[in-house]
Order: C-alpha cells, then structure tokens, then sequence
C-alpha cells in the first residue's frame, strides 16, 4: 500500500512537471477541464454539476490586456455579469500580485468555480425571477432569498386570504425537483395539502422528463381509493383459454424445475442461460415500454416556476372561487371541490347535477364539461338513476295496492 501511495504521488508530481501554464495550475480541479490553451487564447469549462457549468474564454495576454469571457445559452446576462465580475477581480488581484497570464486565469476560473458552487440558484434564476413577479402581481412577493441554501421565501394574498411558502432548489436541479414547503395559510389546510402534494408530484414528473401539459394532467389525478383500485384490477377468471395462454410459462417452469433436479455442471449451465435470455428478453421489452410510452422523457426540465404558478394559481383562486352550479361562493360551509377543468363547485351541486337528467354538467366558467373523480362512469349512473325510479314506481304501486284493495266481486 506505502508503495501504491508513493507511485500515485510520484505520478502527479510528473504530470505537474510535464504539464505547462494553465493546464499545470488546473490539474489537480477535477472540476475545470482545460479544452483550448495558447498563449493568446484559452477556454476552461467550470462545471459544478451539469446544469452549473460555464465556459470561461480569455483572450490576449498580460501586455496587451487581458480579457475574460463567459459563455452559456442557458444563463441570462446579468447572471453572468455577475460571475464575470467575480472572475475578473480574482485575476486583477493575481496581477497585483505579480501572477502570469496561466495564474490570472487560473485565478478567475477558481473564482468562477466558488461563485456557482456558493450559488445554488444559477440553473433556476430566470424561473426565479418570474416567480418573484408572479407573486408581486398576486398582493405578495419574495420575501427572502438565500443563495447558498437555495431557499426563496414566497407570500401571495387574494380575498383576505394570505399563503406563505418556501421554494427549495437542490444542488442537483434541474435533475432533482424544486420542493415547495407550506409556512402559513388561511385556507383550509386539507385544500392546500391537496393541493401541495400535486405541485410535488408535477415537479418530480418534469424532473424525469415528462413535457408540462402531460405532467399537470398526472398530477391532477389524484389516488383512487380502495374500492376503486378494487373495481379496476384485472379479474382472472378460470378458463381453459386462460391456462393455454400459460402453457409457454408453465413449460420454461418444468424445464427450469427439472434443471434444478438434476444439479450436474450441464443443468447448472442451462439454468444460468435461462436466466441470461429471461434477464435480456425483459429489458427488451421495458426499453419498447419506456420508448413508446414517454418518448421525451430522460432529459430533466425545470420544475420550480410551474410548481410556484400551480400554487399561486390555487391560493389566490379559491378564496374569490364561485360554484360552477349554483353561483354562490365556493368557500364557506362544507369544503369545495374541484373538478378536472380546474373550476370550484359545492360537493352537493355536483351531486344533484350527476346523478340526475341530463347526468352532465356545462361548466359555465371556462364552457366545458365537467368531469370529476368522484363520478367517473356517467351509464352507470343513468342506469342507478332509472333503476331507482323504477323501485320507486313498483314501492309506490304496492303502497296504492295495499292501501285500496281491489274488492271482487262474487261471480
């Protein structure tokens, strides 16, 4: 092992020989990869994560000036300005200091490096500063904002209605999802837990890759219950068709039982091809799963400033939210619900509205029709509708029966 350590150092003292200028000063920042260095141009590529990267780009030399550049589509200017400013006063004090041309821009790239690593919001700063307008328009604002932590403190207001929350970015966004956290509310709380569990559940699809409209429309579907789970598994049902549809499965368990029976070198080896076939012949069929179903998804897309609108959107809506059916306000009394186009109605509205003629509803808000979870099969409910009416009808002629009895008369 003293002998493995003292080649390994021995090595690294060699590339640090060997290396020259500005390579030489990066060798040991694993972080910063040297891609062009001439004594009049050089470009370094700093990257933190993935999504916290820049190129910084130094033309000229210590005679002529030295120039810093930064470059990445994905940041605004100010953004980079600011990194910039940074990097350029690290390589004016390398100067003051009698550094060369290698140690000015070894000494802005470092600078560059420490800004976006202290900075978890580089990757997030135009969604950022969006999310603080949006607040600004709803009677709010951000109130804090921590860079290192990654933390922005949010608060909207609508109706004498007042939310507070927090919006963490992870080291690793846009790859990881934004985590919005509740502070304070005026709300009902089990509205607003609803409603955070789909801003979560929306931020992590986007940060898998899913495209916006198809990751709102999951996230507004929420869990069915037991019984619905229950109506909804496959029933298997005891058929010769059935069990001919098994005869290849139950023939590879025979051969794979038989195999096991046996235990010489040859079975073994059979039992690990099976395997090896069984193992390719599933990912084969997962990657035909996952390249039909979710052809876009992989590359990660920013999930912050749609969790935030998601949130807002509902925190300042339901306070002034009227029922789509009656017209009166959606708050006060027994909670509201919400129905798939995104407007408010009274549970019993609803009720009355579904599980009568003509079992649908016009939303008179937004002018489409009203879909809910709680009613999701509308023949069914028409058939329980005449089905009721029909018990009905058969109740209230044996009441008339029994209570004006036909009398016959003896022929």
């Amino acid at each position: 092992m003293a002998a493995q350590a003292l080649a390994r150092v021995t090595l690294e003292e060699d590339e640090l020989a060997n290396a020259s200028g500005l390579r030489a000063a990066l060798l040991k920042t694993s972080e910063c990869v040297v891609e062009t260095d001439t004594p009049i141009y050089s470009v370094v590529h700093v990257a933190v994560t993935p999504y916290r990267t820049v190129r910084l780009v130094a033309h000229g030399t210590c005679e002529n000036g030295l120039v810093l550049e930064l470059r990445n589509t994905s940041y605004p200017p100010l953004l980079l300005a600011k990194i910039l400013a940074a990097a350029d006063a690290a390589a004016a004090a390398e100067a003051a200091n009698g550094g060369g041309r290698a140690a000015r821009v070894a000494a802005g790239v470092t600078a560059a490096r420490a800004w976006l690593a202290s900075n978890l919001f580089a990757p997030a700063w135009r969604e950022l500063r969006r999310c603080a307008k949006l607040c600004e328009e709803r009677g709010g604002g951000m109130r804090r904002a921590d860079a290192v932590s990654g933390v922005a403190t949010f608060v909207v207001a609508a109706a004498g209605h007042r939310t507070s929350f927090e919006a963490r970015v992870p080291a690793e966004y846009p790859a990881r999802p934004a985590v919005l956290t509740l502070k304070s509310t005026t709300l009902p709380q089990p509205l607003v837990d609803a409603c955070h569990k789909r801003c979560t559940e929306l931020a992590r699809k986007l940060s898998v890759g899913e495209k916006l409209n198809a990751a709102e429309m999951q996230a507004e579907m929420q869990s069915p219950g037991a019984s619905t789970r229950r109506k909804n598994e496959p029933r298997v049902s005891n058929t010769a068709k059935h069990f001919q549809s098994l005869r290849r499965d139950t023939k590879q368990l025979k051969q794979i039982a038989d195999l096991r029976a046996e235990g010489s070198k040859t079975a073994r080896q059979d039992l690990k091809s099976f395997a090896r076939f069984a193992s390719e012949r599933d990912q084969r069929a997962e990657a035909e799963t996952s390249s039909t179903a979710s052809p876009g998804a992989g590359t990660p897309r920013p999930s912050l400033l749609a969790a935030v609108e998601y949130l807002v959107e509902f925190a300042t809506s339901l306070p002034g939210a009227m029922c789509g059916v009656c017209g009166k306000a959606a708050l006060g009394g027994k909670l509201p619900t919400r129905a798939l186009c995104g407007c408010w109605f009274h549970h019993q509205c609803l009720k009355r509205r579904f599980e009568a003629p003509p079992f649908k509803i016009e939303c008179e808000p937004c002018g489409r029709r009203v879909w809910h979870e709680s009613w999701p099969n509308l023949e069914k409910l028409e058939a329980a509708y005449y089905a009721k009416q029909h018990r009905t009808a058969d109740a209230d002629l044996c009441a008339d029966l029994f209570l004006n009895p036909v009398v016959r008369r003896a022929e």
